[in-house]
């Protein structure tokens, strides 16, 4: 009995350029998982961030209601004490 379709063999340079190719595959999906947990790390500390601002507003608030810190400005404030007000700057981002 002869095969009408003979298996055609691969090159030792096919296997190991196939090889190759998995391995760089293999590589990239790393990369992407690892890409993919850095970002979910970076919500969960933005979310972590948010409900920081967000009480940090609230408190803000509250002491300018009380009459402890006057908002001068946008980013200028003074904080009232006995010996008269003392001014400061406050940039987002802690700059």
């Amino acid at each position: 009995m002869m095969k009408d379709e003979s298996k055609r063999r691969r090159t030792k340079k096919q296997i190991k350029n196939d090889e190759e190719a998995k391995l760089d595959e293999e590589n990239a999906n790393r990369a992407r998982v690892a890409k993919i947990e850095e970002l979910e790390y970076q919500l969960q500390q933005a979310e972590q961030d948010k409900g920081v601002n967000h009480d940090a507003a609230v408190l803000m608030g509250d002491l300018i209601a009380a009459g402890v810190i006057k908002q001068n400005a946008q980013n200028k404030f003074s904080a009232i004490g006995p010996k008269g007000e003392k001014h400061f700057n406050y940039e987002a981002g802690g700059q």
